[in-house]
């Protein structure tokens, strides 16, 4: 719960005219309020708390003073270390009037990790997962990113096993869910091609052809009762 009253109080910061900057320094200061660390920062390199991607940035877009506008899709991921644990998540902030294209793939990330968790039941499999995910994707229309996916979680920022966007036939896909697993499912959806590229910056990933990509991220435990979100 402490992860997602900090997101939810940064989305509360993102607004037309606001700079990247900006909502990462709010955001440090959560951090400090609720006296809880990032497992961002510093992990292989990462300059940031917190992951602030707008529009054709994928993820991973860091601190800068880039400017929000009106019609933005924003992202904002972001871990915290808490009792030698950490958790993951990410939240959108549609910005002011947005398109129909914008609403569209943002439903469509929402609407797979929501069916993502009804097959968070202890002996599925991964592909289970994946294929879920992949499904709403054709139904919206839109790509799933094929060269960033989902992960374990807990111990370490990302553990095993994977969880592809779709269906990506191999090991990883045949794990089955157990009690205890604890995983960061994330649909990454892109407007156009699935394809990426490293910025610039060498941190943020960006859409190939530089339409839209939208993130949507929750941190699910595979109980005896089903999935229980700790990110909600």
């Amino acid at each position: 719960m402490i992860l997602s009253n900090i997101v939810n109080q940064a989305k509360k910061a993102v607004k037309s005219g606001v700079t990247k900057q900006e909502i990462h320094q709010h955001i440090e200061d959560l951090l400090v309020k609720n006296k809880v660390k990032s497992s961002f920062l510093g992990y292989h390199g990462f300059p940031a708390v917190a992951c602030i991607s707008i529009n054709e940035e994928v993820v991973h877009g860091i601190s800068s003073s880039r400017e929000v506008r009106n019609g933005d899709l924003v992202k904002i991921d972001m871990g915290i270390w808490y009792k030698s644990l950490c958790t993951d998540m990410t939240e959108m902030v549609l910005v002011g009037e947005v398109s129909a294209d914008t609403k569209r793939l943002a439903a469509a990330v929402q609407k797979a990790l929501k069916e993502a968790i009804k097959k968070c039941y202890v002996g599925n499999k991964i592909k289970d997962i994946s294929r879920a995910i992949e499904e709403i994707a054709k139904e919206y229309q839109v790509t799933p990113v094929r060269d960033l996916f989902g992960h374990g979680v807990g111990k370490n920022v990302h553990e095993d096993p994977f969880v592809p966007n779709f269906y990506l036939p191999g090991q990883s896909s045949e794990v089955e869910l157990k009690l205890g697993m604890v995983l960061a499912i994330e649909p990454i959806f892109n407007l156009g091609d699935y394809q990426i590229k490293l910025a610039k910056d060498k941190s943020t990933y960006l859409t190939a052809d530089g339409l839209l990509s939208a993130h949507y991220e929750k941190t699910i435990a595979i109980t005896k009762d089903g999935p229980l979100v700790l990110t909600p």
